[in-house]
């Protein structure tokens, strides 16, 4: 849901753009789409890696007794 906006933001006439040119819908996602949603998809990914570290952090520091660990700081 965090990239529907900006998929949003590409013309509908570039994908009609490649299906006249032959190309399916597979392809047009992977040729036409992925690419323009690049910085987009990077964008989506900083954010989820900083929410996760976030969540590491907060639990690697309140957290002091080994049977309240998380997954993340008990692997630490």
């Amino acid at each position: 849901f965090m990239l529907k906006s900006y998929f949003d933001t590409i013309p509908d006439e570039i994908e009609e753009a490649a299906m006249m040119d032959g190309l399916n819908r597979l392809q047009i996602i992977f040729r036409i789409t992925v690419p323009l949603a690049v910085s987009g998809l990077v964008s989506v990914f900083v954010y989820c890696f900083m929410v996760a570290w976030n969540d590491y952090l907060f639990a690697s520091i309140f957290l002091s007794s080994a049977s309240n660990f998380t997954l993340p700081v008990g692997l630490n």
